[in-house]
């Protein structure tokens, strides 16, 4: 069984014109029965007559405002736990960041309630705040530009300790 679609391409509708069922199923890459549900569930209609009829605009509104329900948005002390469905605050609020480039990170943790692995994106600019909020573990990916006492001979200073 497939998985259940989410997210929609609205971008394929046209505002002005009117659908009936089967072009929004057909459009939208769904089943018929999905277009009815969603019709139950509050899309409008044109008129109660048979073929049922649907604005281009009614429609584009319902999926997004569907999609804004669906949306969790996280505090800064948590991570999106996608096991539980929800934000939550990490185990101990122990952390790992990776810098994936100049600009953003990756936080890494798990979570409280479930011990799954959790990920959130964030950006460099950050690093003071997360450091504070979080007990930051290690920090992977540090350039020169990053350090307090950047040297040239940094890459040498690793190969050093290697040894």
């Amino acid at each position: 069984m497939p998985a259940k679609k989410r997210t929609y391409n609205t971008r394929v509708i046209k505002r002005d014109y009117s659908y009936d069922i089967k072009e929004i199923s057909e459009l939208l890459d769904v089943h018929i029965r999905t277009v009815r549900q969603w019709i139950k569930s509050g899309l409008r209609l044109i008129d109660k007559t048979r073929p049922f009829l649907m604005h281009g605009s009614d429609i584009i509104a319902f999926l997004k405002e569907k999609q804004i329900k669906r949306k969790r948005p996280c505090e800064f002390h948590e991570i999106f736990c996608f096991k539980c469905q929800i934000p939550r605050p990490v185990w101990e609020g122990l952390i790992d960041i990776k810098i994936t480039g100049p600009n953003r990170l990756q936080l890494m943790g798990i979570c409280n309630t479930c011990s799954t692995k959790v990920f959130k994106a964030g950006s460099v600019k950050k690093i003071p705040n997360y450091v504070q909020t979080f007990n930051v573990q290690k920090m992977e990916g540090l350039h020169i530009i990053e350090r307090n006492y950047p040297t040239l001979m940094c890459h040498l200073e690793r190969i050093l300790k290697n040894e």
